[in-house]
């Protein structure tokens, strides 16, 4: 089961940084990084409403891909935008153990 508190201590910071320029909009190998924040959102809003309990197996399924979009777009992204999703992915990665 997820530490509730702590994903929406982790969640609460991630609201609080500002979505890098030059990132809406465009596609990172074929990524579009503000649908993908989005979904892994839905997933992590998910699991706070839900307390802590598990997700479907079909959500975290779809919570798993996010993630390796993200990981898809690591080398190509803009170093001003790295340490943002580096943090979504780590808030992402909580959200399924």
């Amino acid at each position: 089961m997820v530490n509730c508190e702590e994903l929406r201590k982790l969640w609460n910071e991630h609201e609080q940084r500002r979505f890098p320029l030059g990132i809406r909009g465009k596609k990172f190998n074929d990524v579009d990084l503000t649908q993908t924040e989005s979904q892994i959102a839905r997933y992590v809003l998910a699991t706070i409403e839900l307390e802590g309990k598990p997700l479907s197996q079909r959500m975290l399924s779809i919570l798993a891909e996010q993630i390796e979009l993200l990981d898809k777009t690591f080398p190509v992204l803009p170093n001003d935008a790295k340490e943002y999703f580096e943090e979504l992915k780590k808030i992402a990665n909580f959200t399924l153990n």
